[in-house]
């Protein structure tokens, strides 16, 4: 069942769980629209699963004026599970890489943090005591006429995008640029990759499509995942090559009937890739997150179906963190809470918000 009610069934199975067959792409999903400009009070991102029980989450705290979407969010703690929180007076780096964060530590070396205020980009080297503005230099070709992309950053804000971090060398990230003049703005072509931590930037990757997140396997970070123009995109070689491996567009996700005229510009949504998760002992096992829902993969991202938490709303999967001790067990940040699987997202149950919060 795609609706709220479907949620409440799903959590009413078997003490909170219920089996929930990853969908095929093949099965049409109505996808439901959220309410504008409004943000749900039970909404959450996951920034840390570790430890088998240590769950650190970004939530609502508290509402000031929800149909303007004005909200106080908080970083809280749970080490049991989610059958308890406590909320964290200070805020706290992500852990896990996500689109529009305003702050991101390098998996390999947390006193390498990013942050972003307004246009700018920032970089510590000292677990966030001190802050390098990034300089933020594109290539061009000395001597030569600027080519189109040249030519459309004359006069404008190019606005960075972290889609990437390595897992191995914090330095060496990835962005896509979007360049900002007065009302208009363009994404630049493709993926570009720093290797000093974000001041010189050369082109990586011209076939994937700007502003999506990219996924560097832990295991092997010469094998990523991004997302081109007709599907799944993948390197096996540190970006030199890429191919196809899979046609994923999407096309099953459709608006729901209710609310299909607010919808302009076709019949079906257009994917964005807001995070992409490897599981550590199992390569071939991979998650992504996006707009239209949490797509799992075992075959290395050649096939995808779309798991079922209960319900489908646009925009409604916010991160994924796996378990780094036990990776057959996944949290979940949605708009409407965080969910737990222990079997890669095959049932869920629902541990925040929960009776105690």
């Amino acid at each position: 069942m795609n609706t709220i009610f479907g949620l409440l069934i799903v959590l009413s199975c078997g003490a909170g769980h219920c089996w929930s067959q990853c969908r095929q792409l093949t099965e049409v999903v109505n996808m439901k629209l959220p309410i504008s400009d409004t943000i749900s009070s039970t909404a959450a991102t996951v920034v840390r699963f570790e430890n088998d029980r240590d769950i650190e989450i970004n939530a609502v705290r508290s509402l000031a004026r929800p149909a303007f979407g004005n909200a106080h969010f908080s970083f809280a703690i749970s080490r049991d599970f989610g059958v308890s929180w406590k909320w964290l007076e200070d805020p706290v780096p992500f852990r896990l890489l996500m689109k529009d964060l305003s702050m991101v530590e390098a998996p390999s070396d947390p006193r390498v943090r990013y942050k972003k205020t307004g246009f700018s980009y920032y970089r510590s080297r000292d677990g966030g005591k001190t802050w390098h503005i990034l300089q933020i230099v594109l290539p061009r070709q000395s001597g030569s006429t600027p080519t189109g992309e040249e030519s459309a950053t004359v006069g404008s804000v190019l606005d960075l995008t972290l889609v990437a971090i390595h897992p191995r060398d914090p330095l060496t990230i990835f962005g896509s640029f979007r360049s900002i003049k007065g009302a208009s703005q363009k994404w630049l072509q493709g993926v570009y990759v720093s290797h000093d931590g974000g001041d010189a930037w050369n082109e990586f990757a011209t076939v994937l499509v700007g502003g999506n997140m990219l996924g560097i396997s832990p295991r092997d970070p010469s094998v990523m995942l991004g997302l081109g123009r007709d599907g799944i995109m993948k390197t096996a070689d540190g970006g030199t090559h890429w191919f196809k491996v899979s046609s994923l567009t999407l096309p099953n996700v459709k608006p729901s009937p209710a609310t299909a005229t607010k919808i302009i510009g076709g019949d079906a949504f257009w994917p964005e890739i807001h995070q992409v998760a490897f599981d550590r002992q199992n390569p071939g096992i991979v998650y992504l997150v996006s707009n239209l829902g949490l797509y799992r993969s075992q075959d290395s991202g050649e096939s995808w179906c779309l798991l079922n938490l209960g319900f489908d709303i646009l925009g409604g999967i916010n991160s994924i963190a796996i378990n780094s001790a036990q990776t057959n067990e996944i949290v979940v940040g949605t708009s409407l809470g965080v969910f737990w699987s222990q079997d890669k997202g095959n049932t869920f149950a629902q541990i925040y918000p929960n009776k105690r919060d």
